[in-house]
């Protein structure tokens, strides 16, 4: 009898181990945390050509070969818990050279996409500014492209993936492209003194593997730094 006592006992000790073993793993953070850095990719063919590339796409040169590798070693003290990116070879490439030894596999997503210049594809560089008061009011939808309305729109849905599909928080890559990054910045944060402080830094845009800083807590995403300073690359 006390044997099949000790059993019971040891059976329901077990059980409730289980359980809360169970309850623990499948916990969820209660206002978590997330801090993602938000990258431009290296230099590429069509940027020394200074042709227009949105969602066409040409390869990393050697140059961003190394922008890329020489960013992976700054950011070698940051533990990703995931990794998001453009469809485009140029992000996706450059995302696989940060993320080399992580054993990380980004995250597909195509909203990560540069702006869509439409019929001004690889088009020489100074033709797709041919308005340029124009071309900031309205983008090139009227070639068949998008506007910055459409661009943040899609890059504010890019970094709220990372949220909805990651309920415990963490530290995110999201690489990306120059104005993609840029229209998101102004969608969200468009008074932010950050904003204006880059603005008077880099009139010409964020550079070539440049990367900007947001975290998002209890509800608000933030701007925190752009570009992240300690992560700029040498000239």
């Amino acid at each position: 009898m006390k044997k099949h006592i000790t059993l019971l006992v040891t059976a329901v000790l077990a059980a409730l181990i289980c359980t809360s073993c169970a309850s623990s793993k499948g916990s969820v953070v209660e206002n978590p945390t997330y801090t993602i850095y938000f990258v431009r990719h290296g230099q590429t063919q069509f940027n020394v050509q200074n042709r227009a590339q949105g969602w066409c796409d040409s390869p990393l040169t050697e140059t961003g070969i190394q922008q890329a590798k020489q960013l992976h070693d700054k950011m070698s003290s940051i533990q990703f818990d995931g990794a998001y990116t453009s469809i485009s070879e140029r992000a996706y490439d450059t995302c696989n050279y940060i993320l080399e030894g992580t054993g990380i596999t980004p995250i597909i997503n195509k909203d990560l996409k540069e702006m869509n210049f439409g019929s001004m594809e690889g088009e020489p560089g100074n033709l797709l500014w041919d308005d340029y008061s124009y071309r900031l009011a309205n983008g090139w939808t009227d070639k068949g492209g998008e506007d910055w309305q459409m661009l943040g729109e899609r890059a504010t849905r890019a970094v709220q993936k990372v949220v909805d599909d990651n309920p415990n928080g963490g530290t995110f890559l999201l690489t990306s492209h120059g104005m993609t990054i840029l229209a998101y910045a102004q969608a969200n944060f468009i008074d932010s003194p950050v904003m204006a402080d880059f603005f008077k830094k880099y009139p010409t845009g964020m550079p070539n593997c440049g990367c900007i800083k947001i975290v998002y807590s209890n509800g608000t995403f933030e701007l925190v730094e752009m570009p992240v300073e300690a992560f700029l690359l040498d000239k």
